[in-house]
């Protein structure tokens, strides 16, 4: 998969929208299963490459499947995602194991990276 990166290094345009992100001055529209691909094309680069990185999906499921097909891609890189409580603050209700153990994996993660034991995360929510 890390070819299919360093194809885009090589595509003028792609470079161009990376270099001008770096100034927070871009807006690229791409169909959605080309989004995993570009995402990891920009993680590739400083300065995304060294530091943690949030990407926001539309929905949980989304989220999911974001995670693994960047998992693909950046396979140097450590993906997680922070889903979702699933209960209100406060309430009589239990969060479910699996959802409390990848919310304290990606927190772990970020406790790493911040200490520099661990490689930047990319954080999905």
């Amino acid at each position: 998969m890390s070819g299919l990166i360093g194809f885009l290094r090589d595509l003028t345009p792609f470079e161009e929208i990376v270099t001008r992100a770096a100034s927070g001055d871009v807006q690229l529209a791409a169909p959605s299963f080309v989004h995993p691909f570009l995402i990891s094309g920009v993680l590739a680069r400083e300065p995304w490459k060294s530091a943690p990185v949030l990407v926001i999906a539309p929905d949980q499921d989304s989220a999911g499947e974001l995670e693994h097909e960047l998992s693909l891609y950046c396979q140097d890189r450590v993906i997680v995602y922070l889903p979702p409580r699933g209960a209100w603050f406060g309430s009589e209700t239990n969060v479910k194991p699996r959802v409390a153990a990848r919310r304290s994996r990606a927190l772990s993660e970020l406790e790493a990276a911040r200490n520099g034991t661990a490689p930047a995360p990319v954080l999905i929510v």
